[in-house]
């Protein structure tokens, strides 16, 4: 998403680049603003055009927290490109609430400097789910994402040379992750939980894509003072979170301070356009800045990746992506339908386990029914049991407890089929 922020910033870049003939692999590039708000997306356009009027920008509506939106920008994208050499997937929400002022306080007098590098004075919206019921920042930051680039491996399969995928992550992304709340619903830190979701993604991908002409990378663009200020309706508090951050960066000599979207693009811009061969996905790229702001530069940190919290992840993702593209008709009049799956009213998805790991795991059920399919399982059977009568698919579990009801929801993964489980 690339009509402000950083990623007009880094639209910026690439364009003066060409003009400038800095550097040759940028040469002859068409911009691509794949935003939401097609009004800003325009004026966006032409900001870039009035200073590179020989530029090539063109727009595609998306909104990375709708499914459909993703799925149509992509074979948009699909339809009308022959090539994709970089895709930025730099579209954030931060859903703030407001101001933490105890928060503000604890970490003003703890640890004054590194408190401007967290999300510590603002309190975040919990619970908000987009309209296909994922939680809103993990959709937007994450799983939009992800499925576009699903859709458009083709795409990046067939581009002459290296074609790069760039997540914009945070520093962030250390805190907050909980795997049995993948779309972080219930925590009070869903951005923080994506941006962690996000370095794992990204290193998975990398990984799987060995020995193809794909790579993906991490970047971090400091604190920018850009749209997560915007939802604070006092203009005379915006100004002064903007002034202390330069006052913070002057006497601390904090590199993390970038302020600006402009100062906040280095890192996506040297990852778009630096050579193959200097890049490694297991670093994080962070953009900084020098304590006068006269000097950018791009310092690398290793990710902190955990290759088992990947798998659960993408497989997770993978699952939401899948029963998007095939839905399952709803035929139970008494469930809400979720990403196209009958999912019982109270029920709630968790995260996907792999049966033959968690064999031992003994939760004895009255009976089994499995709608749709014919497939029935006798009372009293136990999840180890039933996963060996269902050749080892991998289900996801969801359990919601009553005073006398524990529910799971099954998804048999051959059959496309949901289970619902009733045990006393």
């Amino acid at each position: 998403m690339l009509h402000s922020g950083v990623g007009l910033a880094i639209a910026q870049r690439l364009l003066l680049d060409r003009s400038a003939g800095k550097n040759e692999s940028v040469q002859g590039w068409t911009v691509v603003l794949a935003c939401r708000n097609q009004a800003k997306a325009e004026a966006a356009r032409k900001q870039l055009l009035k200073k590179e009027p020989q530029a090539t920008v063109d727009i595609i509506p998306l909104d990375t927290s709708s499914i459909q939106s993703v799925i149509n920008a992509s074979e948009t994208i699909a339809k009308q490109y022959s090539r994709l050499d970089v895709l930025f997937c730099n579209a954030g929400a931060m859903p703030i609430k407001g101001l933490n002022i105890p928060g503000c306080i604890r970490g003003l007098l703890t640890h004054p400097v590194e408190f401007f590098g967290t999300s510590e004075a603002l309190h975040q919206k919990v619970g908000v789910k987009s309209r296909d019921g994922l939680g809103m920042t993990f959709a937007t930051n994450v799983a939009g994402h992800y499925f576009m680039i699903k859709i458009l491996e083709p795409l990046m399969e067939r581009t002459p040379g290296e074609s790069r995928i760039i997540w914009t992550g945070s520093a962030a992304s250390e805190l907050e992750f909980d795997p049995s709340d993948i779309e972080h619903l219930k925590g009070d830190k869903p951005y923080e939980s994506s941006k962690y979701i996000i370095d794992q993604v990204s290193v998975y991908l990398d990984n799987k894509y060995a020995g193809t002409k794909i790579r993906s990378f991490t970047t971090e663009p400091g604190n920018v003072c850009s749209g997560f200020v915007d939802p604070i309706s006092n203009p005379i508090l915006k100004v002064l979170i903007v002034v202390v951050f330069y006052l913070v960066r002057l006497i601390s000599g904090s590199i993390r301070l970038t302020i600006t979207a402009y100062n906040g693009s280095i890192s996506n811009h040297y990852v778009a356009t630096a050579p193959a061969e200097t890049l490694d996905a297991r670093l994080k790229y962070y953009s900084s800045i020098s304590r006068l702001g006269e000097q950018g530069f791009v310092a690398p940190f290793p990710v902190k990746y955990d290759e088992a919290n990947a798998r659960i992840i993408v497989q997770y993702l993978d699952r939401i992506f899948a029963d998007a593209r095939n839905p399952i008709p709803d035929q139970n009049s008494n469930s809400d339908t979720r990403r196209g799956i009958g999912i019982n009213k109270g029920t709630r998805l968790l995260f996907p386990i792999i049966p033959r790991i968690y064999g031992s795991l003994e939760r004895h059920m009255d009976a089994w029914h499995c709608g749709g399919t014919g497939l029935q399982i006798p009372a009293r059977i136990s999840t180890s049991e039933a996963s060996a009568r269902t050749q080892q698919d991998e289900i996801f579990l969801a359990f919601t407890s009553g005073q006398d009801v524990t529910i799971l929801t099954w998804v048999y993964a051959a059959r496309k089929a949901v289970a619902t489980v009733y045990g006393g």
